[in-house]
Parts: structure tokens; C-alpha cells; sequence
């Protein structure tokens, strides 16, 4: 079972893809809505002010051939006099009649003479006021931000899911590798970096497993002859043991038990340095639902007589929980934390176990220890008693894959507590 899989649409490319475009068209959507409503003002400005150019050009077209002015409604009003020399535009307010309001309007002043007089034609155009052009640019900004919402939060992530799509399909065969599998084969894809990326991952598995073929080639071959010459010691040192004892030196007897307790102890560290190897390379994949409570019945059973010789007093408060996992994990991870409890308690001591539904607690008194809990999580640890082995440390390295929360403390001085929380 890999660590904990997340759900992908939680934080998927795609999303924060879509979430960062948003954020970022933010402040371009208010920036342009800004200069929206100056785009609109000045476009309905020049329009107003080529109308009354090419009227006014009209009315001196006309002037000229007629020595008289058109009847012609744009005439807002004829001034005696030239007051001008060359023709201006101005803006001004005029009070509407009709809803009682200022209405803004663009005027455009120029000289004329006709009759034989001299003039000024005032030629006047009604302004979009600003209330109409807010208006305006707020209808179009909405529109055209609606527009890109349903663009980013809808077209773009089906077009990028479909460009992505090679991508996921290689992630979906990266989760599922295993050194022991064949290797994958990726999808050919006409994107050169998707093409690029298949082809280097390609290389390093092959890599990988080439380099986890020869670690379990060593492992094995160091195990068998390891364990054989182990076993050699052993028993020559038993057999020696068995000889009469009146024939043997005492002395040679008490280096005979140290050398075959050595061997026997090596012996345990070399199987449980394999064991960490092989949980380390992912080698247990038989997951399924397992009864806790039965397992930890079972390993209490296979402890009952160091515990009764030790005198150590068992508490139980056991509720049914489930979890899913390797059953020989489960087995090795309970049969540790017992061990554990039992090897390092105290004469006459107790072990407190708790298990809940989401959690399994034990706790034990012991000699205190002046290493922090994490270092004595460690491979090899030193306690107060000596080295404490890979008991803890296989513990927590089978928690962390299946993403189980190992903690380890100490109270009240002597009291060693174990927990385990699951997912």
C-alpha cells in the first residue's frame, strides 16, 4: 500500500491552474473596466465632435452658395459678431425640461459670414452622460467577466485535461510500479516535454531496477551465508557446552556461553536488519482487513510465559478495530511493541493496552532513559540498559508506510508510553 493518497482534485494541476488565472485576472478585469469607461467616454467624444465638424462643414458649404443658413435643427444658436477665429469645441450643462435634469452636451463654435455680416454658429450635440457610461462599462466589464469565468472554470480545464492528459496517464503508471513488476510502458505522446519526461523516467527505472535486483541478490546471499556460519558457531558451541563439564576448563565454559549468546543475538540483528530492508523496498503488498484485536490477542498469548515468570501484571481495554495492511506487518508491528513492553519493564510491573477504534496505546513502567523518545526510535538507540536493537525502529518505519502516527513518551519518571494512531 503506498503512504497516503491524496484526492487529486484537491490540489490538482488543473485547479491551481485555474485558481492562480482567476486571482491573476482579478485586478486585469478592474484595470480594464477602469480604462473601459475612459475608452467608452472618449470614443462617444470624438464621434460627437466628426459629427459636428462634417456639419459644421455642411453649414459653410451651404453659406457659400446661398449666402444663407440651412433650416437646419443642429443650429443651436447664431451669435452677432465674430467671437472666435477659428472653430473650438466646449462642454456645457443644459437643464432638461422634460425630467427636470442637467443633461451634458458638446458644442462646437465657428465663423461664418453671410448676408453681409459676420457670425458665430453655435452647433450643439447631446453627451452620453457619466451615469450612462458607468453603466455602460460596468455591463460590459460583468459581461466580460462572466464570459472568462465560464472560459477558465470550463473550457480551459477540459481542453488542458485533454492536453494533460499523457501526463496523468504516466502518474497513474508511476504509482503503480513496483522494482518487482515489469516495468511500464508510457504512452507515446507528440508533446516533447510529456515525450522528453517518458524517456528519462523510462531510463531511471530502469535504473532502479537493475539496482533493487542486485540489493535483494546481496540481501539474500549475505543472509544464507550469514545465517550458515551462524549457525556453524552455534553449534559447535553447543556441542561444546555438552561435553562434560568436568573436562572442560570453567573459564572455557563462560567464553563458550558468550561466544554462542553473541551468535545467537547476531544472528536476531541479521534477520531483523533483513526485515527492515524488506519493509523498506515495499516487499509486503498483501494488504487486506485485519482484526486487531484478534492479532493482539495472539501476540499477548505467545508472551504469556516471559510475562508470568517476570511476574508482570496484565491491563486490557480492547475495542474492535480495522485497519488495512500487510497481515505479517501487523504481526511483526504488534509482536515489536509487546516485546518491547515485556523485555523492558520492571520485576513485578505491568503493561497498560488500549485499543480503540483509531488508535492502540501501551504503556509500561521502566528504567528511565536520559535519550530524547525520538532518538530511542532510532536503529540501535542506546538506553539505559544497553542497545535497545530495531524493535522501535521497525515500528516506526511500518507506520510510516502506511502513514500511522508513531509517537513515543515517557511520564510520571518510569511510565513508557507507546502510541499508535491509524489513518
Amino acid at each position: 500500500m503506498t503512504a497516503k493518497l491524496k484526492n487529486r482534485n484537491s490540489g490538482s494541476l488543473l485547479n491551481r491552474f485555474s485558481r492562480s488565472v482567476l486571482i491573476w485576472l482579478l485586478p486585469v478585469v478592474i484595470v480594464s473596466g477602469v480604462l473601459g469607461y475612459f475608452m467608452i467616454k472618449y470614443i462617444s467624444g470624438s464621434e460627437v465632435n466628426e459629427f459636428l465638424t462634417y456639419e459644421m462643414d455642411r453649414i459653410i458649404d451651404y453659406s457659400k452658395v446661398h449666402n444663407d443658413l440651412p433650416q437646419y435643427q443642429m443650429v443651436a444658436d447664431i451669435l452677432p459678431g465674430k467671437q472666435t477665429g477659428k472653430p473650438f469645441f466646449r462642454d456645457t450643462l443644459i437643464l432638461e425640461t422634460g425630467d427636470m435634469e442637467m443633461a451634458p452636451y458638446r458644442e462646437l463654435l465657428f465663423p461664418l459670414e453671410f448676408d453681409d455680416g459676420e457670425y458665430t454658429i453655435v452647433l450643439r450635440h447631446l453627451l452620453l452622460d457619466r451615469e450612462s457610461v458607468i453603466k455602460g462599462t460596468l455591463l460590459v466589464t460583468f459581461g466580460l467577466s462572466l464570459l472568462i469565468f465560464i472560459v477558465v472554470l470550463g473550457i480551459v480545464p477540459m481542453v488542458a485535461r485533454n492536453v494533460w492528459s499523457p501526463f496523468y496517464t504516466s502518474l497513474g503508471l508511476l504509482r503503480g510500479f513496483h522494482p518487482e513488476k515489469p516495468l511500464p510502458r508510457f504512452p507515446q505522446s507528440d508533446i516533447v516535454e510529456f515525450s522528453e519526461m517518458n524517456d528519462s523516467v523510462g531510463k531511471l527505472l530502469v535504473r532502479v531496477k537493475q539496482d533493487y535486483q542486485k540489493a535483494q541478490e546481496f540481501n539474500d546471499n549475505s543472509s544464507h551465508e550469514m545465517q550458515t556460519q551462524l549457525a556453524i558457531i552455534k553449534a559447535t558451541t553447543e556441542n561444546m557446552l555438552s561435553v562434560d563439564e568436568r573436562s572442560v576448563p570453567q573459564e572455557w565454559v563462560e567464553q563458550i556461553n558468550k561466544i554462542h549468546q553473541s551468535a545467537s543475538r547476531l544472528s536476531q540483528i541479521q534477520r531483523s536488519l533483513l526485515l527492515l530492508s524488506r519493509i523498506g523496498n515495499r516487499e509486503f503488498d498483501n494488504n487486506q482487513w485485519i482484526d486487531v484485536k484478534k492479532h493482539l490477542e495472539s501476540t499477548l498469548q505467545f508472551f504469556d510465559e516471559m510475562i508470568e515468570m517476570r511476574n508482570i501484571s496484565v491491563q486490557l481495554q480492547l475495542d474492535e478495530c480495522k485497519i488495512f495492511m500487510d497481515p505479517g506487518l501487523a504481526n511483526v508491528l504488534l509482536n515489536n511493541l509487546v516485546k518491547n513492553a515485556v523485555k523492558h519493564n520492571l520485576d513485578n510491573g505491568f503493561i497498560d493496552i488500549t485499543l480503540s477504534e483509531k488508535s492502540l496505546r501501551i504503556s509500561n513502567p521502566g528504567i528511565k532513559s536520559s535519550r530524547s523518545p525520538e532518538t530511542m526510535k532510532r536503529r540501535f538507540a542506546k538506553g539505559p540498559d544497553g542497545n535497545r536493537g530495531v524493535g522501535l525502529a521497525i515500528v516506526d518505519q511500518i507506520c510510516s508506510i502506511y502513514d500511522f502516527t508513531f509517537q513515543y513518551k515517557t511520564e510520571e519518571e518510569n511510565l513508557h508510553i507507546f502510541e499508535i494512531f491509524f489513518k
